[in-house]
């Protein structure tokens, strides 16, 4: 089966761009034109990421049966999701956290027991931000045969089309509260993959054309950043726009190796797992401490040092755990 290389760097590219929104979550901003349009383009990039993950199923589908793709997920992303939980679930159930952005902790305590909590977070994802991700992408998994069967169908285009519908209407939860609203969010993104990797023509183009679109596209970015409230509906179709033209972009201009957006790539699950962790710290730091840099200046120090920090962990970790490092870790490199 025939790799594509500007894909693999463009999923190294989703994950900075994901990991990004999350620190700039954490690091205090003034609330200037500038900043706030900053935040608006990371905001939502996790739509990139699941683009990505719609074009690489349609790749994948084929070498699976139903009972292999699950099998296959349990042990490469499943597995991982718990083992990587232990530390943010041991937090809550021990109460040495006792706030939560939209979960009633002490209603949680008293109608379930530490099993109960187990499971409420992982079916959740709500012990650590970013994981909210792992149970709406369960659902895509269990999906598997009604994803394959529109991947070869023509049907796919028109279920695309009506998915954007009910997306747009509903938008994306506000504290990523609610897996089946994700879901739905996410669905024609997804859908959206898969068409793209059916029809690859559609964005391997050239021209000159390609970089005074991309500038077009984002003049009209930025004004409706700096004119409009942020809104997830809206943004849907912003960032899809923007994956397409990344997918193109990297089709013709990155479609060979890339040391640096390589590495990004194979630990991309890894570095999704682990990334929540140090952001949790710098939000601490935040909160405690305002003699801090603030701003760009922050945002820039600690999105590397998170970078650096993970990526670092995943070496520790693969020198303790040597071969063990991929099954318990979702780190394949």
């Amino acid at each position: 089966m025939m790799f594509y290389q500007y894909v693999h760097n463009l999923r190294g590219l989703a994950i900075l761009l994901v990991i990004s929104a999350h620190v700039i979550s954490v690091v205090p901003f003034d609330h200037s034109l500038v900043a706030d349009m900053v935040r608006s383009v990371l905001k939502n990039c996790t739509v990139i990421f699941v683009l990505i993950g719609g074009w690489l199923f349609s790749y994948l589908a084929s070498k699976y049966s139903y009972k292999s793709y699950l099998v296959s997920k349990l042990k490469k992303v499943v597995v991982p999701y718990v083992v990587i939980s232990i530390p943010a679930l041991t937090v809550y159930l021990l109460g040495l956290k006792d706030t939560h952005p939209w979960v009633d902790l002490a209603t949680l305590k008293e109608t379930y027991g530490y099993f109960g909590q187990v499971i409420f977070y992982l079916s959740t994802g709500a012990h650590l931000g970013p994981l909210w991700f792992m149970p709406m992408i369960f659902i895509f998994y269990l999906l598997f045969p009604v994803f394959k069967s529109l991947s070869q169908s023509r049907l796919l285009i028109y279920m695309l089309l009506f998915s954007l519908f009910p997306a747009v209407f509903l938008g994306r939860p506000d504290a990523n509260d609610d897996t089946l609203q994700s879901f739905i969010y996410f669905l024609p993104v997804w859908l959206i993959g898969m068409f793209l990797f059916q029809h690859r023509d559609t964005y391997q183009w050239k021209g000159k054309c390609f970089f005074s679109l991309v500038t077009l596209f984002f003049l009209a970015l930025l004004a409706i950043y700096s004119l409009f409230d942020w809104d997830s509906r809206v943004d849907l179709i912003l960032k899809i726009v923007a994956g397409y033209l990344l997918f193109s972009g990297f089709s013709n201009f990155l479609n060979k190796p890339n040391r640096f957006l390589g590495v990004m790539a194979d630990l991309s699950f890894y570095l999704f797992f682990i990334h929540g962790y140090f952001i949790a710290v710098f939000r601490g730091i935040f909160s405690r401490y305002d003699f801090l840099p603030q701003g760009v200046v922050a945002f820039i120090i600690v999105f590397f040092v998170v970078i650096f920090l993970s990526v670092l962990s995943f070496y520790f970790f693969r020198f303790i755990l040597k071969e063990k490092t991929g099954p318990l870790l979702g780190a394949y490199r």
